[in-house]
């Protein structure tokens, strides 16, 4: 809020964009994009609300800021192996086709990748900024000032201590392998991501938020994730050989010989579809078929799989596409059309961008 609300960034649209994009990337590579989304989209209104917000320019600078928040912390999410569901999906279906996709594997990939679309982003929007105004500068005084925070409360600290356990647990078996220590397999295979996010998610639910109040996380929150049915769907559908028999038909009818027709055929049909279908149904009913089709290429499935699981979360044109950009559209601050023709724009922008850099990275790191 004090980033937003200072006198160096509202006073200039471009920073103020840029600042949301940061901070957006920052915090969506590590909950999930709607979450992040939803804490940001207060912080800019209560930063951008007072100042001139009612003129035409305003409005419009408004609504591209909205659009930096919940773009960016849709490509944020592609940072991290934990961002969002369809990384998991990806990693988890590619490690039942017996290809292990860790942590450290994805950030090397994920990280560069969702910077470059996070650019992208701020590069798309900044061409839809009304550049013939002059920027509103804040006045001096103006600076927004939020309460100063208090000590953490226990719940705080819980959640801390959560989050630093599953990062640690997420990146040490990798860093192990990196410097070639024997236990690096022992210890990956003891403890895979989903062990250690369950011993995170542990803590919080042991751990109480008060001296006899209750856990920070109560029960009834996990009991609302049901990731039962998509993973069975998602698996079994490469396990009977289904995902293969559509692969062959759809060799049949586009005629694709090579990896990297394939991977731009698949990012352009993920990009379309993730339009009017959530980004984690995408990843699991495209990822087996995709696999079914690298399988009957004889070709390696993990670029074209990366592209399924990255440009399922790149869908910028409507309201429905994301949580995010419903978040922000439910501001009433985004009209329809500006986030029509922006988010178009951008598809075909990330599609470009994203097929690029699996391109370079995959032959790279030794994936292709």
């Amino acid at each position: 809020a004090r980033i937003f609300g200072s006198r160096l960034v509202a006073g200039d649209p471009s920073r103020m964009r840029t600042a949301a994009t940061v901070a957006s990337v920052l915090l969506s590579m590590w909950i999930s994009n709607t979450a992040a989304t939803a804490i940001l989209v207060p912080i800019l209104l209560g930063a951008v609300g007072g100042r001139n917000a009612e003129s035409p320019d305003a409005k419009r600078r408004t609504a591209g800021h909205l659009m930096a928040i919940a773009y960016a912390c849709s490509v944020g999410g592609i940072g991290t192996l934990v961002g969002t569901a369809p990384n998991l999906i990806t990693a988890r279906l590619l490690g039942e086709a017996g290809i292990e996709f860790g942590f450290v594997q994805w950030l090397i990939i994920g990280l560069p990748i969702a910077c470059a679309l996070a650019v992208a982003t701020q590069v798309t929007l900044g061409w839809f900024d009304p550049r013939k105004a002059p920027a509103v500068a804040a006045p001096k005084g103006t600076d927004v000032e939020p309460p100063r925070p208090g000590a953490w409360s226990r719940g705080e600290l819980a959640t801390a201590l959560s989050f630093g356990v599953a990062v640690t647990g997420w990146v040490f078996p990798s860093m192990l392998q990196i410097a070639g220590s024997p236990w690096a397999s022992t210890l990956e295979k003891a403890l895979p991501e989903g062990a250690v996010a369950i011993v995170a998610a542990s803590i919080l639910f042991m751990l109480r938020d008060a001296p006899g109040g209750a856990p920070v996380l109560p029960w009834k929150e996990a009991l609302k994730v049901d990731w039962g049915i998509i993973m069975l769907f998602g698996g079994q559908m490469f396990a009977t050989g289904l995902a293969q028999a559509l692969g062959r038909g759809f060799l049949a009818v586009t005629g694709v010989q090579d990896l990297w027709s394939l991977t731009a055929l698949v990012i352009v049909f993920t990009v379309v579809f993730t339009e009017i279908c959530s980004n984690t149904a995408t990843a699991t009913m495209l990822v087996p078929i995709v696999l079914g089709i690298t399988t009957e290429l004889g070709v390696s499935p993990i670029a074209p799989v990366l592209a399924v699981g990255m440009a399922a979360t790149c869908g910028f044109a409507l309201p429905v596409s994301t949580g995010p950009n419903a978040i922000v559209y439910g501001t009433g601050r985004v009209p329809f059309t500006t986030m029509l023709k922006a988010g178009l724009v951008l598809d075909v922008v990330s599609a470009v961008v994203l097929w690029c850099l699996l391109r370079i990275l995959c032959p790279l790191y030794g994936w292709a």
